[in-house]
Formats: structure tokens, C-alpha cells, sequence
């Protein structure tokens, strides 16, 4: 029996290692694939999908960019910037260095949801091309 719990752990590390391993074109087929074969599995592929992406509040997130933006130090931008010892930094360049470090966190986050706006778009289209074809 315990042998039985065992290799089910073995089987569920595997399991997760491959599917972690997968990018996000055969991450697509696979998801295309399940909704093709399950109906129940496409109706819950799309409650999470528009349940993801009706969790993203532009406000909040406008809000977390104004904060962390007015966040940034003044004192910092004059401490770091002007002559130092390795030559001049110009104040506009720093400034902008700093917003620009603010905002790199945002952007990179974004670039996380485009693949999954990309996949969840084509499946959308793949399925209104279908519906009219029948």
C-alpha cells in the first residue's frame, strides 16, 4: 500500500516536471487538444481565462505605478548624480535611469500576460472559424 503512495509521487514529479519544461506553443496545442477532446475541459479553460484576466485592474495597477514612481528618492537623484569620482553623471540621464528602473518591473510583468492574451485571442478565433464552418 505504501509502495502504491510512493510511486504515485514518483509518477505526479514526472508528471509536473515535463508539463513544467513545455514552452508556450505546445503548452497552446495541448490546451487545444484537451478542449477538442473534453467539452467540460473548454467551458472551465474559459471561466478561468476570463476570470484571470478580469482579476487585472488597470487602476490598481496605475495606482502601484504612481507609487512606486513617487517613491523614488529626489535626494538619491542629487546624491548620485553630478561629479563623482568616476566622472560626471548628468542629473536628466539619472532621473530617467530611475523612472525607467520603476517602470521595468511593470513592463516585465506585462510581457508575462501577452502570451497568455496571444493564446487565449487565437483560441477565441479558432473557435468562431469552427462555429461558422458548421
Amino acid at each position: 500500500m505504501k509502495n502504491d503512495v510512493i510511486e504515485e509521487d514518483s509518477i505526479m514529479t514526472l508528471e509536473n516536471h515535463i508539463l513544467g519544461e513545455i514552452n508556450e506553443a505546445e503548452a497552446y496545442h495541448i490546451l487545444r487538444r484537451l478542449m477538442a477532446e473534453d467539452n467540460n475541459i473548454k467551458k472551465r479553460a474559459e471561466e478561468i481565462a476570463k476570470d484571470h484576466f478580469s482579476e487585472i485592474d488597470s487602476e490598481d495597477i496605475a495606482e502601484s505605478v504612481y507609487s512606486d514612481l513617487n517613491f523614488i528618492d529626489v535626494h538619491d537623484l542629487w546624491d548620485e548624480s553630478g561629479s563623482t569620482r568616476y566622472g560626471y553623471v548628468d542629473i536628466d540621464e539619472h532621473a530617467w535611469e530611475m523612472v525607467k528602473d520603476v517602470l521595468d518591473a511593470f513592463v516585465e510583468q506585462m510581457k508575462k500576460y501577452q502570451p497568455v492574451k496571444k493564446m487565449l485571442k487565437r483560441l477565441i478565433i479558432d473557435y468562431i472559424i469552427k462555429k461558422r464552418s458548421t
